[in-house]
């Protein structure tokens, strides 16, 4: 990142950063799955997800920005409107709806 922000403003272009979330950090379907894998897991004795931190992907790459001085945009703060109607059902990935909502929330920033 800090490789592209230095080629970037030798060019005269600044670097911003917008996190988008998965579905596992915002949508509670998502969740429950994760409550179906801490059960396998637990079994196992292999994984520890019991206090996992959904947020902490976002606030690292928050730091990350702010100490390498980077404007960073964050979907994942405006998780109270995301969810599952925003992604698939089985896959990590955005329906119509999600990328609708991405597309606007960038339009909405370069106005």
């Amino acid at each position: 990142i800090l490789k592209s922000k230095q080629f970037l403003e030798e060019r005269g272009v600044e670097l911003e950063i917008m996190s988008m979330p998965s579905p596992w950090q915002v949508s509670n379907v998502w969740r429950e799955e994760k409550r179906l894998f801490e059960s396998f897991a637990s079994e196992r004795k292999s994984y520890n997800l019991k206090e996992f931190d959904f947020g902490k992907p976002e606030r690292r790459l928050e730091k990350f920005a702010k100490d390498n001085d980077i404007d960073f945009y964050s979907l994942y703060n405006r998780k109270e409107e995301l969810g599952s109607p925003y992604f698939f059902d089985s896959v990590d990935h955005w329906n119509e709806k999600g990328h609708k909502f991405v597309a606007d929330f960038v339009r909405a920033k370069l106005m």
